[in-house]
């Protein structure tokens, strides 16, 4: 297969795109793309998981997940 961003570097980009603290990064099998999914906790106390392509590290989705 084709090389995959190290989580290190995945987490660099996160930290670009949205301010807070990473709490996980996991990589997952979707169909055959790997994806990093990660979970990070903004600085105002909101939870928000995005996808990554891991070969690409390009955003595929970005949701809150909402506490109610």
């Amino acid at each position: 297969g084709g090389r995959l961003l190290p989580r290190a570097e995945v987490r660099a980009r996160l930290h670009d795109t949205q301010p807070g603290r990473v709490i996980e990064v996991d990589l997952d099998d979707e169909d055959g793309m790997m994806i990093y999914e990660a979970e990070l906790a903004t600085p105002d106390g909101r939870l928000i998981e995005v996808e990554i392509d891991a070969a690409s590290g390009r955003i595929l989705a970005l949701d809150e997940e909402d506490g109610d």
